[in-house]
């Protein structure tokens, strides 16, 4: 649309103006975004960076190598294809842009894709497709694409957000080179941020927590807990940032911290807190907490049966009542199927196949969130968490907390339907 108001005329006029994304920018883009792999056979093996063939025999069990020919460092998967098509991965760039009585924060987003084949050089695909103009006084100015449920098309505008078109897609990198107002810069937030800029200042702004985890690069955590979460655990997360304990999986440590909460351990402890293997201290707390259900249920199974039963009819008609109109959901896409959990057996055979907490933790009865299985020929391969409130997927995993094979085609499925959900959600 053509600029109607004093301050979209001044941006029309000078978003022409913006400094030019330079190579050495793109590159640390696609450094950041995408891997760079060796792919193998039993007899064969070539690198999708520089497209020439490496000696199988250097391969050995590795499963990295660096390559012989470019240097660059390679994962290694064994696949008999010769190609590699990345899905869209959204690179964004903060700048500083004063101009008369305004004093603008920008936040220019991009799109980008890699090619890769044997015997070729990747080929790269970087597109703008967003700008977010924000002012001090809190005004917002979107010139962007048109923003579709699939894509970004068309031409660079102006454009009036609404409530299907938000203009802002998730932002999996900053710039380095990234510029952020005085305003932005007192509660943490540089450009080791993901997502949204003005969500995470306007969150930063309202919890001290949330600015506490930013400014000791704790963005992982703030991303993945929820802000009950955050205060929930915040004496244990305090410990961490002390001990300088960096947090790798975020949600698979908030699973932790609720176990160990259960098993009545402190929570200011550093060496309960801090575990040198997460994964193996978490599935071993398990354990633990199954067995003490176990025993506590057997104790009380006989002077509570009645009382049990009634709760858990309680606890099955609140699940319903919150999440029933979504019962209806299927979403289906090349061999995959996803669907919500829809009682407490599903819920039951979810944590029996995959060994995770599934239902020990009482997701069922988790605000917000809705549970979701992926199912491959009728057979569940990764449990899904979705935050109904940000649309957000929380985590997807498969048998012990890992993530299956078709990982990325679940997650890629499932973004791509997400509007589905949240019109269901929301009943518009």
């Amino acid at each position: 649309m053509k600029p109607r108001t004093k301050i979209q005329i001044a941006v029309d006029f000078l978003q022409n103006r913006l400094s030019t994304i330079t190579e050495e920018q793109k590159q640390y883009a696609f450094e950041g975004l995408f891997k760079k792999y060796c792919y193998r056979t039993k007899n064969k093996a070539f690198c999708l960076e520089c497209g020439n063939d490496i000696d199988v025999n250097l391969l050995g069990k590795k499963k990295s190598i660096i390559c012989p020919n470019c240097k660059a460092k390679l994962n290694i998967e064994a696949s008999n294809k010769r190609t590699l098509n990345t899905r869209y991965q959204i690179f964004g760039f903060t700048e500083i842009v004063k101009y008369d009585n305004y004093n603008f924060q920008v936040v220019r987003i991009f799109e980008l894709a890699k090619y890769c084949k044997k015997g070729e050089k990747p080929r790269f695909y970087f597109n703008e497709i967003c700008q977010n103009w924000y002012e001090e006084k809190g005004k917002k100015v979107i010139y962007a694409r048109l923003e579709t449920p699939y894509c970004f098309s068309g031409n660079l505008e102006i454009r009036q957000e609404t409530y299907w078109k938000k203009y802002e897609p998730y932002i999996q990198l900053y710039c380095k080179n990234s510029k952020f107002k005085d305003e932005y810069v007192k509660y943490g937030i540089t450009h080791k941020i993901v997502g949204s800029l003005e969500t995470t200042y306007l969150t930063a702004r309202r919890m001290p927590q949330a600015e506490t985890l930013l400014k000791a690069n704790y963005h992982n955590v703030f991303q993945r807990f929820q802000d009950n979460e955050i205060r929930e655990f915040w004496k244990a997360l305090k410990i961490c940032i002390r001990h300088k304990y960096k947090i790798k999986e975020a949600d698979i440590y908030r699973d932790y911290l609720q176990l160990v909460k259960e098993l009545g351990k402190d929570l200011s402890n550093p060496i309960i807190v801090c575990p040198k293997n997460l994964h193996k201290e978490h599935d071993k707390v398990l354990k633990v907490v199954q067995r003490k259900r176990d025993k506590e249920e057997t104790k009380r199974i006989r002077q509570k049966a009645i009382q049990q039963a009634l709760e858990d009819a309680e606890a099955l008609k609140k699940f319903k009542e919150e999440k029933g109109k979504f019962f209806n959901l299927e979403i289906k896409g090349k061999g995959i199927k996803i669907v919500p959990l829809k009682s407490i057996e599903d819920f039951t055979k979810e944590a029996e196949i995959h060994k995770h907490c599934i239902l020990s933790n009482k997701y069922y009865n988790k605000e917000n969130s809705l549970i979701l299985k992926a199912e491959i020929n009728g057979l569940s391969v990764e449990t899904i968490e979705l935050d109904l409130n940000k649309m957000q997927i929380v985590q997807s995993r498969g048998l012990h907390n890992k993530s299956s094979k078709h990982h990325d085609e679940i997650i890629n499925l499932l973004n791509n339907n997400k509007h589905r959900i949240e019109k269901i959600h929301y009943q518009v």
